[in-house]
């Protein structure tokens, strides 16, 4: 019995010091790696249309993933890097349908915020099809 609890004690204190031996990761620069980054959020568009704005969030971050489900191909999504709604700032990002389903995309950081508009507006909110766009991004954390 003296032996296997002697066993317990060893295995037990071997393990919490391999815990304590475990390394921080290091940037480039030798520092800790600082996260810039927290959470991801969503964003649903179904009913702005090119002259109605709507502010996603404001405040500075990057977009991860536009996602349209079930809008015509022709259809697009107008972004502007702003903190209020409105669709006179200048457009940070555009993208149809057709070209959504296509290409690899690169998306763009925001400083001010995400003022979006569709420029058709997706119909039949409600039904089963329920179309719209959805921007999926991230904010900056301080």
């Amino acid at each position: 019995m003296k032996t296997l609890y002697a066993a317990l004690i060893l295995t037990l204190g071997l393990s919490v010091s391999a815990l304590a031996g475990q390394s921080v990761p290091r940037n480039s620069l030798g520092g800790e790696p600082a996260p810039n980054y927290a959470g991801v959020s969503t964003c649903e568009i179904t009913s702005s249309t090119g002259t109605a704005a709507l502010l996603c969030t404001s405040g500075e971050g990057i977009i991860l993933d536009i996602v349209a489900s079930s809008v015509a191909t022709t259809d697009a999504l107008v972004i502007r890097d702003s903190a209020t709604a409105n669709t006179t700032s200048t457009v940070l990002y555009s993208i149809d349908k057709n070209s959504l389903d296509k290409a690899q995309r690169i998306f763009p950081r925001f400083k001010n915020g995400l003022s979006v508009n569709a420029l058709v507006a997706p119909t039949a909110p409600g039904s089963a099809s329920r179309p719209d766009w959805v921007i999926v991004y991230t904010k900056d954390v301080k």
